[in-house]
């Protein structure tokens, strides 16, 4: 069976269950499962939103009986919205072809490392569970059980990399299984200097999806991913909804093809991205979609132009034998709607040892001369023009108000 015939399968399911969500959701907007005959009337089933998930009855949002549920979890997303409760017996996609025996899931929240363990013992993976808020303790249980692989953030990855050295030879692990943020160059770079015989793999993935679609090890375009057969794939434009063509960037949407706790049909991501109409160049020959970023997230239009999470990152590298690259954060502030609405950056830096007051005057200086801001104006240039105020650099705690001014969001808080 095809793409499009699962996905008509899935319409017809939702539609024919006794589960409420979609049937009152399509009804509303006069929306009838068997006007889809082609591929292009895809297109007219309306979207999924966050909103959506989150104004539902928990049980209308169930579509498999609770005997075959594993658990039901959380998330806020990566916006830190209304908690969203995620029904769960399983992922749904595949995991890629992992040259690993004894691997450890280390995740904030203890209920997805239920569902992320799971996933490699169905591949015959034997997993442990380390603790992300207890590193030490997390490091001696990888000594004494001896893993090859582990599923971490970036940031947990880099973290756990000097006191895990301490008491087991990094060289033994041999894949890092790379998930939940953004992986930039730098950080992928600093990864590999401290993981020097692992072999990084990430996958794409949401808290409502799940992981759908895994990055191929062999490959230089570290944004690209596999499309996973369990998975439709559509990019629109984020504005108007309109479906976009191939090698178009816009917002990705993933319709789930099998028979989950939760389908997702016609789920707006938040995710840029496009699908170029190629397939991957190593021996599986997968057809490939990219992703760039989160909508308004990795990168945030603020003040007439973009601030792009990579080029903090790459900025923040040059001073990294002064403060932690894996742990800075970035707050933006902005003026009252009306009055001046220029942007304020905020710094908050970890140093790595205490700092003379020249060497933080060197760090301020370098990350506003050498971070771009919107097409190609450094902090400091940016300042100059009126673009925005005069950015703040901590080495410790920012301020939670600054008079005049409300927090518009944070862009990036790797803690």
């Amino acid at each position: 069976m095809d793409s499009f015939e699962r996905f008509k399968a899935i319409l017809s399911f939702v539609w024919e269950s006794d589960s409420l969500f979609y049937k009152r959701k399509y009804q509303l907007q006069n929306f009838q499962p068997s006007s889809i005959q082609t591929t292009a009337d895809i297109a007219t089933v309306p979207f999924l939103t966050r909103t959506d998930l989150t104004g539902g009855d928990l049980f209308d949002r169930l579509y498999l009986p609770l005997s075959e549920v594993v658990i039901c979890g959380y998330t806020s997303g990566t916006t830190s919205q209304k908690l969203l409760p995620v029904w769960r017996n399983y992922f749904s996609s595949s995991l890629p072809k992992l040259p690993a025996k004894k691997n450890m899931v280390i995740t904030a929240q203890p209920w997805r490392s239920v569902t992320q363990s799971e996933w490699f013992r169905r591949y015959g993976i034997f997993t442990i569970c380390g603790d992300v808020y207890n590193l030490p303790l997390t490091a001696e249980l990888a000594r004494v059980i001896g893993i090859d692989c582990m599923y971490a953030t970036p940031t947990v990855a880099l973290l756990l990399a000097p006191i895990l050295g301490r008491v087991y030879s990094l060289d033994r692990i041999t894949t890092l299984f790379i998930h939940g943020e953004w992986l930039s160059d730098v950080r992928r770079q600093a990864i590999k200097e401290a993981y020097k015989s692992a072999t990084i793999y990430t996958h794409y993935a949401c808290s409502e999806v799940g992981p759908a679609g895994n990055s191929c090890p062999k490959s230089d375009d570290h944004y690209a991913y596999h499309q996973d057969p369990n998975f439709l794939y559509e990019v629109i434009d984020p504005v108007v909804g309109e479906p976009l063509p191939e090698g178009e960037e816009g917002e990705l949407v993933i319709s789930t093809l099998s028979k989950v706790p939760t389908p997702m049909i016609r789920y707006r991501t938040g995710d840029r991205g496009l699908i170029p109409g190629q397939t991957c160049s190593c021996s599986e020959a997968k057809p490939l979609f990219r992703v760039l970023g989160r909508v308004g997230f990795d990168v945030l239009k603020v003040g007439g132009f973009e601030l792009k999470a990579g080029a903090f990152d790459k900025g923040v590298a040059k001073v990294a034998h002064h403060v932690r690259q894996e742990t800075y954060e970035v707050h933006i502030f902005e003026g009252p709607s009306g009055e001046d609405v220029r942007p304020k950056l905020c710094f908050k830096l970890h140093p790595l040892r205490a700092l003379t007051d020249e060497e933080k005057k060197t760090i301020v200086t370098t990350l506003r001369e050498s971070i771009i801001v919107g097409s190609s104006l450094s902090i400091k240039e940016a300042e100059e023009k009126g673009h925005l105020l005069e950015t703040l650099f901590e080495f410790g705690e920012l301020p939670q108000e600054i008079p005049g001014l409300k927090k518009r969001r944070i862009l990036i808080s790797h803690v």
